[in-house]
């Protein structure tokens, strides 16, 4: 589906990073190097998960190699032949621009975050941390509250129509396999005791399911 103008810009835009977080923007960082990318999801491929307590279904994120000058990213670091291999293939790719600075832990925008390391560049998702680890070496992390943000950035991205909210046949087909599922589950040899926790933990799960389509009938019906 096409962008709306608010997030949308040309595939020719180059990626983009910065030296950020903990560390100081002149310090390498002891990490093995890690090429730039750009993420992409399907409209096909969501998942059952939970912001603030509400259940949700967020897309799933595919991360791509984008170095200039490889896998279809031209040497000025354009995105228009990736973009359009990602389009054959069902997926939409996402700019690295396409994050608000609210929901990165370092408050900037994009997804995309560069450092010097001592071997060569590391690139690295804005939600995870680079820190100091013994050793004078460094670590990567990305906590609870980090992983908040990522999801409530997934959900930006189809609140903001960059991503479809998932059709109502896909949300009947994965219902339909929770109750598979449920099914195989009851009828596997098993303890009384685990059959129930597991009868309990299945329901648990369908309930969710339900509120979570609940949720984006009141968005795309609204």
């Amino acid at each position: 589906m096409p962008l709306p103008t608010t997030a949308r810009r040309a595939a020719e835009t180059p990626i983009m990073g910065e030296s950020v977080g903990s560390l100081t923007t002149t310090e390498r960082i002891r990490l093995d190097p890690e090429p730039a990318f750009v993420l992409s999801c399907s409209p096909e491929s969501y998942e059952l998960s939970e912001i603030d307590g509400e259940p949700v279904y967020l897309p799933t994120i595919q991360k791509h190699p984008a170095s200039p000058g490889s896998n279809g990213v031209d040497k000025a670091g354009g995105l228009a032949h990736l973009q359009a291999n990602l389009t054959t293939r069902g997926q939409i790719l996402l700019q690295p621009h396409q994050c608000p600075a609210d929901l990165t832990p370092d408050g900037r925008p994009g997804y995309l975050r560069r450092y010097e390391g001592t071997q060569g560049q590391v690139h690295l998702e804005a939600w995870v941390t680079v820190v100091k680890a013994p050793g004078n070496k460094h670590a990567t992390q990305s906590s609870p509250a980090n992983q908040q943000l990522y999801r409530k950035w997934r959900l930006w991205l189809m609140e903001t129509g960059v991503v479809p909210f998932p059709s109502e046949d896909w949300i009947e087909r994965y219902e339909d396999r929770l109750g598979e599922r449920a099914l195989r589950r009851a009828t596997q040899a098993a303890a009384p005791e685990v059959k129930a926790e597991r009868a309990a933990e299945a329901d648990a799960q369908f309930k969710k399911a339900k509120k979570a389509r609940k949720n984006v009938e009141e968005v795309t019906n609204g």
